[in-house]
């Protein structure tokens, strides 16, 4: 019996021609966006625009925040940064590059960079380069007239554990957009009632706050422990229960959990890098849903890298009675089937 390998064919040479597109498409994406950013930094990170910007600023208030990301994993600069220039990139590793700006309700915010990455942020001699760093971005803030400055990540923790910044308003509206996102989950997955969250990273700077805001509710903290790959905190009694697993530990934390989820434990993600494509597959196959909390509705120039396209990363919203997160599913389990 002769087998026809034509549709096989067609459809191997069409999804090389999807794929080619797609990867056209996405260099053509990243090549815009590092040009924008290059060409909106030589121009416009000058004091004197800041000048301007905070005299007009005065009158109109349209300038609410300033936003400073940093490399948080190997290959991000790449999204902002033509890696032919990465030696020019480097410059700025304690000063603030200027990538773009982005708008959340009508205000607007301007989004800065820096190349160093946490391994920079915790060595002992690099405090008197935090301490340079900060004033820099508070001299910003105070000549643009914007009401308050922002920092990603780990950050902002460490400027405040070190007496270099006295108040984190990151925390407020990254705590409020997990709650949002903790509601959103639950209407998405048709959980009703108070049913059992687990904070995994909840005895940190934001988990402590987030269990807080959570009185009343079931609520679990797991946190690993010096020596600990998985915490003994980890409530395995919940096993076949409807729960949320709310992961705001580091991003390699994860995985050491994948093991021991079950079905009906949803994953809410709102850690930055989100989950591995192969850690979602992974999660998929012993675990619900999985969501990435991918910040707050707004519209950024140009848009964020990665898990924040669509949306501006929480920590570089502000607080206001509106405020509406973007939740991204990234695996798809329907729980009312399994019930």
């Amino acid at each position: 019996m002769k087998v026809d390998n034509t549709n096989v064919f067609d459809t191997a040479i069409n999804t090389l021609v999807g794929s080619n597109e797609c990867e056209v498409k996405l260099n053509n994406i990243n090549f815009h966006r590092r040009l924008f950013c290059l060409v909106f930094n030589l121009i416009f990170n000058h004091k004197i625009i800041y000048l301007t910007v905070g005299f007009l600023n005065k009158r109109w208030k349209f300038l609410r925040t300033i936003y400073v990301g940093y490399s948080v994993e190997e290959g991000y600069l790449e999204s902002y940064a033509f890696p032919s220039l990465t030696s020019y990139i480097k410059t700025y590793k304690w000063t603030p590059f200027l990538a773009g700006f982005f708008i959340q309700d009508g205000k607007l915010g301007l989004k800065f960079f820096i190349s160093s990455n946490e391994d920079d942020f915790y060595r002992a001699d690099n405090k008197e380069n935090l301490i340079q760093f900060a004033s820099r971005v508070e001299d910003i803030r105070q000549i643009s007239g914007a009401t308050q400055k922002t920092f990603a990540g780990v950050l902002p923790g460490v400027l405040y554990r070190n007496r270099i910044i006295r108040s984190m308003s990151e925390t407020e509206v990254v705590i409020e957009c997990i709650l949002k996102g903790i509601s959103k989950v639950q209407t998405e997955e048709g959980y009703i009632g108070d049913i059992p969250l687990i904070v995994l990273g909840g005895n940190g700077f934001i988990g402590r706050r987030v269990i807080g805001h959570l009185k009343g509710r079931d609520v679990y903290c797991v946190d690993l422990d010096s020596e600990e790959q998985v915490s003994h905190s980890w409530p395995a009694h919940l096993k076949g229960s409807p729960a949320i697993l709310i992961n705001i530990s580091r991003s390699f934390v994860l995985s050491n959990y994948i093991p021991h989820v079950w079905r009906e434990l949803v994953l809410l993600n709102e850690v930055y890098p989100e989950p591995s494509p192969k850690e979602v597959e992974s999660y998929k196959e012993k675990g619900g849903s999985v969501y990435h909390l991918a910040g707050v509705k707004g519209r950024a120039y140009p848009s964020f890298p990665k898990a924040y396209s669509g949306a501006i990363p929480c920590s570089a919203a502000w607080m206001n009675q509106d405020i509406e997160v973007v939740l991204k599913k990234l695996a798809s389990v329907d729980q009312k089937v399994l019930r």
